[in-house]
């Protein structure tokens, strides 16, 4: 299965239909899992394979949302195994972003998928402080308070705890190994937040993320 999964992560790389390969590796996930279903690496790595085929759907305009659906049962029964695992937690809140960040492009309301999102990620940062977690909450956030805020409703509630969290990021990751946040994943975040450096920066070892972000007052 993980060959599998690679192997189609390779092939979609290379701009080729990674489907097939992505649908062995789910195959072999299943059969491993009618051995031993208290794997709980192999229900999270059939939920990764699962949220790698919901966003190429979606990449092709196809139907996403039972790929996640999937993917995120996949992940409740991981953690069921392993309840205090952060890696399971980080993955179930990144598909929760995910999820809301496709309905927010297809004008739908994201509150609940945000909202499962950021329990999650609270989750984690209880069990593991550390900065990336911090940057994928405010992340999480920003997003969310685009939304609200092209909505034409109140965002601040979203963006004093996001400034929080890089703000927090900031003093956890000073000088460690390997910090850096590629400015380029905020670019389309300006209705909420200024960006300093230019977009497309690359923040090297020992900067400042918090550092990196002013956000618009007002919002």
């Amino acid at each position: 299965g993980d060959v599998r999964r690679h192997w189609g992560l390779y092939t979609k790389n290379r701009g080729a239909d990674p489907r097939p390969r992505y649908a062995e590796a789910i195959a072999d996930y299943a059969e491993a899992l009618a051995r031993d279903p208290r794997a709980a690496d192999l229900w999270k790595s059939r939920a990764v394979v699962r949220q790698a085929l919901a966003t190429f759907a979606r990449l092709r305009g196809e139907p996403w949302r039972e790929g996640l659906a999937e993917a995120r049962a996949d992940l409740d029964r991981a953690l069921e195994l392993e309840p205090r695992s952060v890696w399971i937690l980080g993955l179930r809140a990144q598909g929760d972003m995910l999820w809301g960040g496709c309905l927010t492009q297809d004008g739908e309301e994201p509150a609940e998928a945000f909202g499962r999102a950021l329990a999650d990620f609270d989750a984690l940062l209880r069990e593991q402080p550390a900065p990336f977690p911090r940057i994928e909450r405010a992340s999480c956030r920003i997003q969310w308070a685009e939304h609200e805020h092209g909505r034409g409703r109140d965002a601040e509630a979203l963006v004093a705890p996001a400034r929080a969290d890089l703000e927090a990021a900031r003093a956890e990751a000073a000088g460690s190994f390997g910090f850096g946040c590629d400015t380029r994943n905020w670019k389309r975040r300006r209705t909420v937040i200024d960006m300093d450096p230019a977009p497309g920066t690359m923040l090297r070892r020992g900067d400042n993320v918090g550092a990196a972000y002013r956000f618009k007052p007002g919002h």
